[in-house]
């Protein structure tokens, strides 16, 4: 055996492999364990995406076809440097925005828009303004400006500690994005660990 040809050969192997990891715009989870485990399928490009009745579909690029990836069918993905989760009740993506004593995320699609389209505004007709949950595997619990949306959140994170009452108290029931940051913030920043 020659080893001036397998050391080339082995060295092209590991070019392509870091190399397709490196390219991919977008990594899909099919588990937060796939996640935990960075054990998540790459594609090249993000196009975009398409609902029905609410239910989101992306549409990526792989290698040139173009692939359609139900959100249903997923746990979660990471699109250039942000990670979004799938709310299951819904089959809607949500951008997590902070992550600490509790998870805060708001609208996927209009986040998905701005980031592909280099936006610093994005519009949505799908999906809540946002969500909370209190950890990465909780269940989401969105906020769509309705009071009962608010009420079950704050119901379930009321069995998990009383220290979440202050998080509901300066959001109540709104749809703010601006007043969720705000809340969330100063939140984080009383109940710091």
């Amino acid at each position: 055996m020659n080893i001036r040809r397998i050391l080339p050969f082995a060295a092209s192997l590991l070019i392509a492999v870091g190399a397709s990891g490196q390219d991919a715009e977008i990594t899909v989870y099919k588990t937060y364990g796939d996640l935990t485990a960075k054990s998540g399928q790459d594609f090249e490009h993000y196009r975009g995406y398409s609902h029905t009745m609410g239910a989101v579909t992306l549409i990526l690029d792989d290698h040139g076809d173009k692939v359609k990836i139900k959100c249903a069918d997923f746990w979660g993905f990471r699109y250039k440097d942000a990670l979004f989760r799938v709310d299951k009740r819904f089959d809607q993506p949500a951008k997590l925005i902070s992550k600490g004593r509790m998870c805060y995320y708001e609208n996927g699609p209009a986040h998905l828009a701005m980031m592909r389209d280099s936006s610093d505004t994005g519009d949505f007709s799908i999906g809540a303004y946002c969500y909370v949950s209190l950890d990465l595997e909780d269940e989401l619990w969105q906020f769509s400006g309705t009071k009962k949306d608010a009420k079950k959140a704050r119901e379930h994170f009321a069995e998990k500690g009383s220290l979440y009452g202050a998080y509901f108290d300066c959001v109540e029931s709104t749809n703010s994005v601006t007043i969720h940051r705000e809340c969330i913030g100063e939140f984080e920043k009383n109940n710091a660990e």
